[in-house]
């Protein structure tokens, strides 16, 4: 699946901006909802930087599967 995923944006570009919910508690810190296979495939394929589309209520963020996001990685800055 990484594979696909990263062949997809070498030859297309990034098509679904990873989503992010930012951490009320820690300013600048944001944790990564949906998109962790995508984040992974520009870190190697060399993007510093992405944009995200920014979950506004994180009790609210489902998948298309139905399952719930949740944080899993987090970034600062």
């Amino acid at each position: 699946m990484f594979g696909q995923v990263l062949s997809s944006i070498r030859i297309i570009g990034l098509v679904e901006a990873p989503v992010v919910f930012a951490d009320t508690r820690s300013a600048g810190t944001w944790y990564l909802l949906d998109g962790h296979l995508r984040l992974e495939a520009l870190k190697e394929l060399g993007f510093a930087k992405v944009e995200c589309l920014v979950a506004i209520d994180d009790d609210t963020y489902t998948t298309t599967s139905g399952s719930t996001g949740w944080p899993r990685s987090r970034s600062t800055g």
